[in-house]
């Protein structure tokens, strides 16, 4: 059974076994280069749950895909960044389309009005996710930055992460 919600923040160790089951190539793509465990642990348990939320998609129960969106230190965030990590088995399925979907609306009803994300060039499967949400793509030294513009949150955007916030949390 598949479920798509928001992480809590006593789930963070759901975050660091998704993070740590990932392959070496995985890892290059989601950290920008080779990371050990003892990275990813330390970085697991120094997430800011103020500033980041973490949209992941569960399957029996476990993580297996997660956005983590980080807003600005602020009480109303103008800006944003966003990363995107789905498993291979998981990949081809609009999982990491679906995440990031719902962390670009996490972020407008936040009212954040840019959202960044950085990739690595041959990441194309990130590249396509992007232009799918209207993102403009610049080359920068071998990795990829997308920019998404943002449009102001609405009562109906306001309703839409309600509302999945509520079938979320009711999924096994």
């Amino acid at each position: 059974m598949a479920s798509t919600r928001k992480l809590v923040p006593a789930e963070a160790w759901q975050l660091a076994r998704h993070l740590l089951a990932l392959s070496p190539d995985e890892r290059r793509l989601r950290f920008h280069g080779a990371v050990a465990d003892a990275v990813i642990e330390r970085y697991c348990r120094r997430v800011d749950w103020f500033r980041t939320v973490a949209v992941g998609h569960f399957v029996d129960g476990r993580l297996r895909g997660v956005a983590e969106l980080i807003l600005e230190r602020s009480l109303w965030p103008r800006a944003g960044e966003i990363a995107v990590t789905v498993e291979t088995p998981w990949r081809g399925r609009g999982v990491g389309t679906e995440l990031m979907r719902r962390a670009v609306t996490v972020a407008r009803n936040r009212g954040a009005r840019r959202l960044l994300m950085l990739c690595r060039i041959e990441n194309r499967p990130m590249h396509r996710i992007a232009a799918k949400l209207d993102a403009q793509l610049r080359v920068d030294s071998g990795a990829v930055a997308a920019d998404l513009g943002l449009t102001l949150a609405t009562p109906w955007t306001m309703l839409e992460e309600l509302v999945l916030d509520g079938t979320g949390l009711l999924a096994p």
